[in-house]
């Protein structure tokens, strides 16, 4: 059994799993959010899946840190350790250092200074692409800055990314996406756009051959060398890289941990419908090797019945701002009391 670890309103991203296609043989799969296995001491003998990890804020994260070491102390398979994933900024830094990637990041609210140009400003928590258009210098990358300032917008969770992207010959910009389940990769949808934001697929580009070309590479399951590395640096056990080619190079541009892997083919090209199911039928495979547990519940901690409170997101975002406005002399005592 598996148990997806989610933000609230995002337990959807596990839908292929959860409700998998009719015959797939998927082991039993649930999603649920973080905050309700942290105020609970009990959970049930599944694999946990941390998912989600780029949308945690940092005393959330640290929660989660907690609980995964919590539900190992118990013998309780985890997949993606939060203390050690690295999310978008950490990750991109990284692989522009090890040489994978050939574009570097920088925080917004650092004075950044590329060393090249042209580059776009992005958050660096959410999945919906540049904020700005493409920024040709310095002095553009600064006005741009200061008007998101200056109308409200503070600089603190955005990224300036320098920009590496082209088209093919036949000018259709093309992403590759592919899957980390566990130790092992799976090839999954290349997406066409008639630009460089390539967020959604454009059905006006595709064509027979091109999809033959789409599912030829999912059968092959050939993942590329820099694909496989960026996926051991960012110790992502669970997520989907998505990537590109640019001059020569494979270049990756992020590692979603809650990826959608969508079940059905929303506009019925049916060549691109029988490489879905190839797909699943992989991931499903791969599910089915690390599967463990039958969904009995377990204790997987002894704590005071306060630590779930105090270690439940939703509280501790109430209860933060009053703790502050306690004396420090106060605070030791109270600790005392509850250690």
């Amino acid at each position: 059994m598996f148990r997806f670890l989610t933000t609230p309103g995002y337990e959807s991203t596990a839908e292929a799993f959860v409700r998998p296609l009719p015959g797939s043989g998927v082991p039993r799969c649930e999603a649920t959010t973080y905050d309700a296995v942290l105020k609970s001491n009990h959970t049930v003998k599944a694999v946990h899946v941390f998912t989600d990890l780029e949308r945690l804020s940092d005393s959330e994260l640290v929660s989660a840190a907690t609980l995964y070491r919590a539900l190992r102390e118990v013998s309780i398979p985890c997949l993606n350790d939060p203390a050690r994933v690295m999310v978008r900024y950490q990750l991109l830094c990284s692989l522009f250092e090890e040489g994978i990637n050939s574009f570097a990041a920088y925080r917004a609210d650092g004075q950044p200074k590329p060393a090249r140009f042209p580059v776009f400003v992005r958050n660096e928590s959410d999945h919906n692409g540049p904020m700005s258009a493409l920024l040709k210098d310095q002095e553009e990358l600064d006005d741009y800055l200061k008007r998101l300032v200056d109308g409200g917008r503070p600089l603190r969770g955005l990224l300036v990314i320098e920009y590496a992207a082209e088209p093919e010959q036949s000018g259709i910009w093309r992403r590759y996406e592919t899957h980390r389940i566990g130790k092992n990769n799976s090839v999954w949808h290349q997406y066409l756009s008639d630009n460089w934001v390539n967020k959604n697929y454009g059905q006006h580009l595709t064509s027979d051959a091109l999809q033959l070309e789409e599912r030829a590479a999912m059968i092959a399951n050939k993942v590329p060398d820099n694909v496989r590395r960026a996926f051991d640096i960012a110790g992502v056990e669970w997520g989907r890289a998505d990537h590109a080619t640019f001059r020569g190079r494979d270049v990756v541009y992020e590692i979603n941990t809650a990826p959608h892997a969508w079940v059905t083919e929303p506009y019925g090209n049916k060549i691109r419908s029988e490489s879905k199911r190839i797909g699943l039928d992989r991931m499903y495979a791969l599910l089915r090797e690390i599967d463990w547990g039958d969904g009995t519940g377990v204790r997987y901690r002894q704590g005071k019945p306060w630590r779930r409170f105090a270690e439940s997101q939703r509280i501790r975002r109430l209860l933060v701002p009053i703790w502050r406005r306690v004396p420090e002399n106060q605070r030791r005592l109270i600790k005392r009391i509850v250690s």
